[in-house]
């Protein structure tokens, strides 16, 4: 038996019903159709929790007449954060298996050879000089 949930934004209302069996992301596809907003930008907040696209909507104990937030995101945005991030823990894995004696990992990313320390294989890769110079490149530094 279908149910129906007040989807909020910005002080506008608009009740949804959906059947409590189905998963989050036919919520959203009701949305979209009904405010007017891509399944990209809607952030969709119930007690404080962001639903997932695979969680059920009666498995989240969402009742009839509730009341569920609309939140409209910058996708772009999140994708911008999303790679960062993506960035950071690479980062953060290479240092950490520096940090433990891994020089192996370093050979298998091409960055060591024989007779040079990896921070030196490193300096010298034509990748990471490349990202050296569009990095450090642009700067204009004033003599003193």
């Amino acid at each position: 038996m279908p149910i129906t949930i007040n989807v909020k934004h910005k002080g506008t209302m608009v009740a949804i019903e959906i059947d409590p069996k189905e998963p989050v992301l036919k919520l959203r596809d009701k949305v979209e159709k009904a405010m007017k907003v891509n399944h990209e930008q809607q952030r969709l907040i119930f007690k404080g929790h962001v639903l997932k696209d695979e969680e059920i909507v009666d498995e989240l104990n969402i009742k009839n007449g509730d009341t569920i937030d609309l939140i409209l995101t910058n996708s772009n945005f999140l994708h911008v954060i999303e790679v960062e991030k993506a960035k950071e823990e690479k980062k953060n894995m290479v240092n950490s298996q520096m940090s433990a004696g891994g020089y192996g990992l370093m050979n298998k990313l091409g960055y060591a050879s024989s007779g040079n320390t990896a921070i030196e294989s490193l300096l010298e890769s034509p990748y990471y000089k490349q990202m050296l110079d569009s990095v450090f490149g642009s700067l204009k530094l004033d003599a003193q």
